[in-house]
């Protein structure tokens, strides 16, 4: 828990305020094991606020990780995570029910 707290006030300062709350929010359901997070990444979420938290929070990490080049995982596993995360949950980033920050560092 303690990780991911320090974590998001890194990203905090890399990204701008308030730029790591996402990872706040999720700090109690994240796991500390990162295949899990890559894990918790590939399932669907619609109508799980705390998964859907995760989630949002888990992008973050991979998304600002890897811009300082940074590795969770193995990459091959981390882009067949997305790839599932972003087919089982299509519709609910169609629809607009995503929040829009996830949409964006999906792009």
């Amino acid at each position: 828990m303690d990780v991911y707290l320090m974590l998001s006030s890194l990203v905090d300062v890399l990204m701008g305020n308030d730029s790591g709350q996402p990872i706040r929010d999720a700090t109690l359901c994240l796991p500390s094991d990162p295949i899990d997070l890559i894990f918790l990444l590939g399932q669907k979420n619609s109508r799980n606020l705390e998964l859907s938290s995760c989630q949002s929070a888990i992008l973050l990490i991979l998304y600002t990780s890897s811009l300082y080049d940074e590795r969770l995982a193995d990459d091959k596993l981390v882009l067949a995570s997305l790839e599932q995360y972003i087919l089982i949950n299509s519709s609910d980033l169609q629809g607009g029910s995503t929040d829009p920050s996830t949409v964006m560092r999906l792009n």
